[in-house]
């Protein structure tokens, strides 16, 4: 199976030292265990983009889009990298 990446993201928890994101699937996983931040209709937004990226039935760029807009409203630092 073909791992599907984004363009990476940096995102630095509160509760821990940055981490660098690079698809769909550490989203997921990031929002499901260091997301320190309020669940509301963004992190389900981005949850679910995460999802349809993986299953390929929505683009993956919109998937990232998604996850980084998750972050204004839970007041944490993301910062689109070029690694």
């Amino acid at each position: 199976m073909v791992e599907i990446t984004w363009s990476p993201v940096k995102v630095k928890p509160r509760n821990g030292g940055a981490q660098v994101i690079t698809g769909p699937n550490e989203a997921l996983k990031f929002l499901d265990h260091d997301w320190d931040g309020a669940e509301g209709e963004f992190y389900y937004e981005a949850k679910r983009n995460c999802r349809r990226a993986l299953q390929r039935s929505t683009d993956t760029e919109r998937a990232r889009q998604a996850f980084v807009g998750a972050f204004p409203d839970a007041s944490l630092p993301s910062r689109q990298e070029n690694v």
